[in-house]
């Protein structure tokens, strides 16, 4: 057995004596190593239109992915169950006018023009409403005593959810202030927690929404 193993490794050192130093098939892959990828032909990836202008062709939802057109990836992982499609058909009403008429339904796709809106509200306007007086910076901040200074106007029927808290004024903001807010930047919650504050993040819905904008209605 050692004399077949011994033979074996003779004949393996005798072929690589043999061979030569390097050649051009040493430096190939080998078959089946690499694939050729798909060819792009005229109609492919073209959004399930292979006739006419392809600026002329309808467009799929955002997030559609190439040869699945019923499945984007919005509906493939939804962030939160019916989203945005909570408004019923009827006329918007912004501010007692009738504006507009729309309907959203459960599986409409097109919700761009329903999406959520935040207010915003810099360190700028929050310190200059402090130095005046409008809000007392020793008691709790919230969408309430916002609303109360008469400053801003939130309304839940147009998709205004509350306030979004950004860094204009982050440098020089002095109070340590305990604020509640629907969304802040990662910046104003460093300018506030270095003076000394807190910022936290809250969600209301319709109702809660209307009733903290407005209590007496």
């Amino acid at each position: 057995m050692s004399q077949a193993l011994r033979s074996a490794k003779e004949r393996a050192l005798q072929i690589v004596e043999k061979a030569s130093r390097i050649r051009i098939q040493d430096a190939r892959d080998n078959i089946g190593a690499r694939t050729a990828g798909r060819q792009l032909k005229k109609g492919h990836n073209q959004m399930g239109h292979t006739q006419g202008a392809l600026e002329r062709a309808a467009k799929p939802p955002l997030g559609w992915i190439w040869g699945d057109f019923f499945r984007p990836w919005q509906r493939m992982y939804p962030g939160e169950k019916l989203f945005n499609a909570d408004i019923k058909y009827g006329f918007l009403e912004f501010y007692g006018k009738k504006v507009a008429k729309f309907q959203v339904t459960k599986n409409d796709s097109n919700i761009s023009s329903t999406r959520r809106e935040y207010i915003p509200l810099s360190l700028v306007e929050l310190a200059r409403l402090i130095d005046l007086g409008w809000i007392n910076p020793r008691l709790p901040i919230d969408v309430s005593t916002l609303c109360a200074t008469q400053k801003f106007q939130i309304n839940p029927k147009i998709r205004q959810y509350g306030f979004d808290l950004t860094e204009e004024g982050a440098d020089s903001f002095p109070y340590p202030i305990d604020i509640e807010v629907q969304y802040a930047t990662q910046s104003a919650i460093a300018a506030v927690e270095k003076a000394g504050g807190r910022v936290r993040t809250a969600y209301y819905d319709v109702e809660s929404l209307e009733a903290a904008v407005n209590p007496k209605a």
